[in-house]
């Protein structure tokens, strides 16, 4: 024992020293659990708002479950449980997954907030009551007014339109918005008329609102009654005649005070004026073809769309009755030919944008404006979407130039009118 204690004490600081010492492993932490994709849909914690469900991830198709699963915050968004719009109305009413009734049906349109349930009607296009039975272009209550003729309400017999409602709401139901955009404008084919060239690049920088239909007498007689029409068994549903340039404007500026916008004078800048106006024959032209090659507004069959020397019967007739451009607008071609803003010029060979051949500085120097779209009297050869005419600005040429009964081939005042258009606000 006193030998081995001995051995013990022999054993030097240095020796000790010089040994290996032992090192004890390190523990590992436990991994994050935001950055384990539990549910295998490859998206981790961190981002996955339900790592517990694979189908429940950013970028998931959000499903009427009552969940997030797209992982943006709201639960059911663009589904039936859904008020997308913001109107208090979702598709499927009350807005739950779990309706289980037949009679959940809710918001028929859940993306404009003026469409719902016992929604007042608009002028707007759109069933804004949900009622796919009547909208405002019928006649609900059987009065002979619909909302877009100005029935301030279409479910009450009694009531029946003002001048003042039939007016706004004919010119505010009955448009077309056309957008900016940018065309090749006149022609340089063979069947062309030579003033119809250069074709020229144009650029039209701002929406248009178009009237769908020529102006018509029934809008007319509102300011005019006594007005003596050609053709006069044709209705209130015909396109006004024998208006002049300067009654034309006349008519815009009326339309423009009903609805508190401003008049366009003759010596602003078309361009500019908010109010209804003539088209400049570059807005017309942009609005009856766009980019499209049909040779004709709204097809390539003229017969089908318009009123022209072949189908006509020397006769003007009701709006509406032919196929419309693929926008909405009735009567491009033919019926009556349509006066347009601009004196007429020859076409320049440069690109140009919004152009208006006028000084809107001398409109009395102006000595014949621009007519476009053929009429009930034009062969066929002349009613393409391009072809051009011209009547002196002067309405003392239309008290001198015959009078309504004349319906002969020898005065164009019978087949001429008009529609109005305004910059989109």
């Amino acid at each position: 024992m006193l030998l081995l204690l001995a051995s013990c004490v022999l054993i030097t600081p240095e020796e000790v020293a010089g040994r290996n010492p032992v090192v004890l492993p390190v523990p590992t932490p436990p991994p994050d659990p935001a950055d384990i994709d539990a549910d295998g849909d490859g998206y981790t914690g961190r981002d996955d708002c339900d790592d517990e469900d694979r189908d429940v991830h950013p970028g998931a198709t959000e499903l009427p479950n009552q969940k997030d699963d797209d992982c943006d915050g709201l639960e059911d968004e663009g589904t039936i449980f859904f008020d997308d719009d913001g109107d208090g109305f979702c598709e499927q009413n009350p807005c739950a997954a779990d309706c289980g009734l037949s009679d959940c049906s809710g918001d028929c349109d859940d993306t404009h907030d003026v469409v719902y349930p016992g929604a007042p009607e608009l002028c707007d296009g759109l069933s804004n009551d949900c009622n796919f039975d009547g909208d405002e272009f019928d006649d609900r209550d059987g009065d002979g007014w619909s909302i877009a003729q100005g029935d301030p309400n279409d479910l009450d017999i009694t009531e029946v339109p003002t001048d003042v409602t039939m007016i706004r709401n004919s010119v505010v139901c009955n448009i077309v918005r056309i957008p900016a955009g940018s065309f090749t404008m006149g022609c340089e084919e063979s069947w062309c008329q030579f003033d119809e060239g250069p074709e020229h690049d144009v650029t039209v920088t701002y929406d248009l609102l178009v009237m769908e239909t020529e102006v018509l007498r029934f809008q007319w007689e509102r300011f005019v009654p006594e007005k003596n029409w050609a053709f006069p068994d044709c209705g209130g549903s015909c396109p006004v005649t024998r208006v002049s340039w300067e009654e034309a404007q006349g008519f815009a500026d009326a339309i423009n005070d009903m609805l508190t916008l401003p008049h366009c004078e003759l010596t602003d800048d078309p361009r500019t004026c908010t109010g209804w106006r003539l088209p400049t024959e570059a807005e017309w032209e942009w609005a009856a073809r766009q980019n499209r090659s049909d040779r004709y507004a709204g097809g390539s069959n003229p017969s089908l769309v318009g009123w022209i020397q072949d189908n006509a019967q020397d006769t003007v007739h009701p709006a509406r009755l032919k196929t419309p451009t693929p926008d909405g607008l009735f009567d491009m071609t033919g019926n009556v030919s349509e006066w347009v803003w601009d004196a007429w010029a020859i076409y320049p060979f440069t690109p140009v944008t919004d152009p208006v051949a006028l000084s809107p500085t001398q409109p009395e120097d102006v000595g014949e404006r621009g007519l476009r779209g053929g009429n009930a009297r034009s062969p066929v050869e002349y009613a393409h979407v391009t072809v051009r005419s011209n009547m002196p600005q002067d309405p003392a040429y239309y008290q001198d130039y015959g009078d309504a009964s004349d319906t002969s081939p020898n005065n164009p005042l019978n087949y001429h009118g008009f529609r109005l258009v305004r910059k989109a606000p």
